[in-house]
């Protein structure tokens, strides 16, 4: 203490000066730090983008007996798609966008039916999806895991539609003709690039959810019969 007070009596005007400068001096450039900071936050919001996925279709499902699990809609016969609508709501381009189906999509879906399911089986071999029954067997059915774009406008009207696999959609409709209401939902890893390089990284979760189900099944094979309507919910 004694060695401080007489450092103190030492100083001259001079180094008081010269200390209050360097003080100062430290608060100027820690100011500019701050307000350099200020300006780069206020410039990454500028070009920010931010995706979002809205799916505006209703999923028509029908089946007149168990086995009738490959098409959706067994009237027409036909592959029936859906779509979600991508949407850019930020203020800046979004560019390099990578959609990509989360891994675990399909194999909570097959583990759902092989548990709850006596005639029917799932399998995913190869990224492709097979489905066995008692009448029936199907197979080779793709699973489109990736999907890429260049570039999304902001605040854009026009959506970008992005294909939800139609081999999720027939494991929904199994799930469905066999009375299984509690349903997996799905996710979508999505990455992409501003303007400036900047790399961002999103997850959507689509929840299906279950609007109409009229469904007869007894103990023969032709008893399985009825209609559904899905819709997805995103978030």
């Amino acid at each position: 203490m004694k060695c401080i007070k007489s450092n103190f009596k030492k100083l001259t005007v001079d180094n008081v000066i010269n200390i209050i400068g360097q003080f100062l001096t430290l608060l100027s450039l820690l100011f500019v730090f701050l307000t350099l900071k200020e300006m780069q936050i206020q410039r990454d919001r500028a070009y920010m983008p931010q995706i979002v996925a809205d799916c505006k279709d209703n999923i028509e499902l029908k089946w007149t007996n168990q086995s009738d699990f490959v098409y959706l809609n067994s009237d027409d016969q036909d592959f029936v798609q859906t779509y979600l609508d991508i949407y850019n709501i930020g203020v800046g381009i979004a560019k390099n966008i990578e959609f990509e189906w989360g891994d675990s999509n399909l194999s909570d879906l097959n583990e759902i039916i092989n548990n709850n399911t006596k005639d029917i089986s799932v399998n995913l071999i190869n990224q492709k999806l097979f489905v066995k029954s008692s009448m029936k067997e199907f197979g080779g059915l793709e699973l489109e895991k990736k999907d890429t774009l260049n570039f999304l406008a902001s605040s854009s009207e026009k959506s970008y539609k992005l294909k939800i696999p139609y081999a999720y959609l027939v494991c929904y409709k199994i799930m469905l003709i066999e009375q299984i209401k509690d349903i997996p939902p799905l996710s979508l890893n999505i990455s992409y690039k501003d303007i400036q390089g900047k790399s961002y990284k999103q997850s959507i979760h689509i929840t299906p959810q279950i609007i109409m189900l009229l469904s007869e099944s007894g103990s023969r094979y032709e008893d399985f019969q009825g209609q559904a309507t899905l819709n997805f919910a995103t978030y």
